[in-house]
Order: C-alpha cells, then sequence, then structure tokens
C-alpha cells in the first residue's frame, strides 16, 4: 500500500472460533484528479477449501510419484535379473553350434536345417534380451527414434514360424 500499486496476497487469518483460515485478499487504490489515494477498494476472499483441497491434491500426487518410481525401480531390478537369467540360457545354445561343428558330417540336410533354426532364433532371443534391458535402464524419451525395415522383421517372423 506504501507504493500506492494494487496488490493481491495470500494470507491466513483467524476466526471468532479461534481457526485460521486461508483468505486471498486484494486491493485496489482509488485516486483523484491529481493522481493522489484517496482512498482503497479491497475484497477478501475465503479460500480455505481450495487452499486444502490443492494441499490434498499435491500430497496425494507426491505419493503417487514415490510408488510409481519405486514400481519403475522394482521393474528396472527384474527386467535386469530375468534377462540376466535369460541370456545364461542362450549362452548354452552354443552347444547346439559345437554340436552342429562336431557331428557336420554325420547329420541330415534336414537337421542341419533344424540346428541353423535353433541358432537363429537364440541370436534373435539374445538381441531382445539386450532390448529390453537397455530399454529398462534407459527412460523411453531419451532414445531417438530410428527407422526399421519391417520387411526384414517380416522375414524374421516367418523364418521363425516356417518348420
Amino acid at each position: 500500500m506504501a507504493t500506492n500499486a494494487p496488490f493481491r496476497h495470500e494470507l491466513r487469518l483467524k476466526n471468532k472460533a479461534g481457526e485460521y483460515r486461508w483468505h486471498n485478499a486484494a486491493g485496489e487504490p482509488v485516486k483523484d484528479e491529481q493522481g493522489k489515494v484517496i482512498k482503497w477498494m479491497g475484497a477478501l476472499t475465503d479460500i480455505y477449501e481450495q487452499k486444502t483441497f490443492a494441499e490434498k491434491l499435491e500430497k496425494g500426487v507426491s505419493q503417487r510419484t514415490k510408488e510409481l518410481e519405486r514400481s519403475n525401480e522394482d521393474l528396472q531390478q527384474f527386467a535386469y535379473v530375468a534377462s540376466h537369467d535369460l541370456k545364461e540360457f542362450v549362452c548354452k545354445m552354443t552347444f547346439v553350434n559345437r554340436l552342429k561343428h562336431e557331428l557336420e558330417s554325420e547329420l541330415s540336410e534336414k537337421a542341419k536345417t533344424y540346428l541353423a533354426k535353433i541358432e537363429g532364433a537364440s541370436q534373435r532371443m539374445y538381441s531382445m534380451i539386450e532390448g529390453v534391458l537397455l530399454y529398462s535402464s534407459v527412460g523411453a524419451g531419451e532414445q531417438a527414434p530410428e527407422k526399421v525395415d519391417l520387411n526384414d522383421t517380416m522375414r524374421q517372423v516367418e523364418t521363425d514360424l516356417k518348420w
């Protein structure tokens, strides 16, 4: 008011019952022809309900955010453990390659085809596990979009489904 400028403030006032309640105080100076403030016009509005609702909402959002962060951490940990365990299985698939080389002369063409399919599937599974692990450790928003050739993807699906 000392600057003669309009004002708007939130404040707590004690009512007749002794309770403190939030209010919005606003004031505008009324000036004469020379620009001198002759009086003030103002309003005092009880905003207790809005203020307490906003505080409850903020607490709820904060609590939910913490729960989501904890859930995301749990999911990241699960993805790491699961991918580690699945990688172990895929690494054991190298024995298929050893078997193929050791028995190459004794295997039929059909058996060689089956072993090649197993090797291809294990390589794709390893790549998928790596992708899941990478995705779980890096925020989705931080990854740059990239073009994907869907024809290659369809060929891989066809190969997986062929006997």
